[in-house]
C-alpha cells in the first residue's frame, strides 16, 4: 500500500476510535442507571484499587515494567475500573440531565462521521452500503436518546459497533482492532437480550465474545479471567450476577491497546 493511503487509513481508525471513545462514555452513563435500578451499588474506590493491585492489568495492557512504574499504572487501573461505576451517581442525581448529555453527544456523531465518511470516499473500496447502515444506526441512536428508551440505545449502539467493525475489516489496520468493535457488539447485544430475558441469546453473544478474546494477542489472564467467568454466570439466569460481571467485562476491554 503506498504512503498516502496508509496516511488516509491511520486518520480513519484515529477518527473511528473518536466516536468509539463517545459511545462508551454514553453507554457507560445508560447502564450505570439499569445497575443502579437493579440495586447494584457503586463500586468502592477501596475495592477498585485493591482488585487492580491483585491482577496484571494496567490501562494499556501491557507487560509489567519495574516496582515503581507498577504502582503508578495499578493506580491509574484502579480509577479505570470504576469508570462505569461512577456513573450510577451522575444518573441519579439528574437523568434528565444526563440523557441532555448523551443525546448531544449522539447527535454530535453525525459530523464526526461526515468527516470519517469523507476520508473513506479518498480512500476508496469501501461498500456504499456500509456507508448508508452506519448513518442509519446514527439516526436510529438520536431516536433513542430522545425517547430515552435505554434498552433499544443498547441495541442500536451494538448495531453501530457492528458496521464499523465491517468498515474497518477494509482499511489496512490490525485485524484485532476490528475484533474489539466485534466484541463490545457481543457485549452490548448481550446487555440488550439480558434485559428481555432472553438468555439463549445472551449465551450466544457471550460465546462468541469469550472465543475472541481468546484467539487474540496482547491479551492478560486477568482479562480472559473476566470474560470466562461471564460465561459461566450465564447459566444462573440472573440479571443482576449478569450486569455485574458484564460491567466488568466491558471495563477491561475498554482499555486494551492493540498495537500496529
Amino acid at each position: 500500500m503506498d504512503k498516502k493511503n496508509q496516511t488516509i487509513d491511520d486518520k480513519i481508525l484515529i477518527e473511528m476510535e473518536y466516536i468509539d471513545n463517545a459511545m462508551s462514555n454514553s453507554l457507560f452513563k445508560i447502564i450505570g442507571n439499569i445497575e443502579q435500578s437493579e440495586g447494584i451499588e457503586e463500586k468502592d474506590e477501596k475495592v477498585a484499587t485493591n482488585e487492580s493491585n491483585s491482577s496484571e492489568s494496567t490501562k494499556k495492557q501491557e507487560g509489567a515494567g519495574d516496582d515503581k512504574q507498577g504502582e503508578s499504572q495499578s493506580e491509574e487501573t484502579a480509577k479505570e475500573i470504576s469508570s462505569m461505576s461512577m456513573q450510577h451517581k451522575e444518573m441519579g442525581e439528574n437523568e434528565d440531565k444526563i440523557w441532555e448529555v448523551i443525546k448531544k453527544s449522539t447527535e454530535d456523531l453525525c459530523t464526526s462521521w461526515s468527516v470519517i465518511e469523507s476520508d473513506i470516499n479518498v480512500k476508496g473500496g469501501v461498500n456504499e452500503k456500509d456507508l448508508r447502515d452506519v448513518n442509519k444506526s446514527i439516526d436510529n441512536l438520536i431516536n433513542d436518546s430522545t425517547n430515552k428508551d435505554a434498552k433499544m440505545y443498547l441495541k442500536d449502539s451494538a448495531d453501530l459497533y457492528d458496521k464499523m467493525k465491517n468498515i474497518l475489516m477494509t482499511i489496512n489496520v490490525e485485524k484485532e482492532k476490528a475484533n474489539v468493535f466485534e466484541i463490545k457488539k457481543n457485549l452490548y447485544k448481550a446487555y440488550f437480550y439480558a434485559m428481555n430475558d432472553e438468555w439463549s441469546n445472551v449465551s450466544d453473544c457471550i460465546n462468541t465474545a469469550n472465543n475472541q478474546i481468546n484467539k487474540m494477542s496482547n491479551i492478560n489472564d486477568k482479562t480472559k479471567i473476566v470474560f470466562k467467568n461471564l460465561l459461566a454466570g450465564i447459566e444462573q439466569e440472573n440479571k443482576k450476577i449478569f450486569y455485574i460481571r458484564c460491567s466488568d467485562a466491558l471495563n477491561d476491554i475498554e482499555y486494551i491497546d492493540i498495537k500496529k
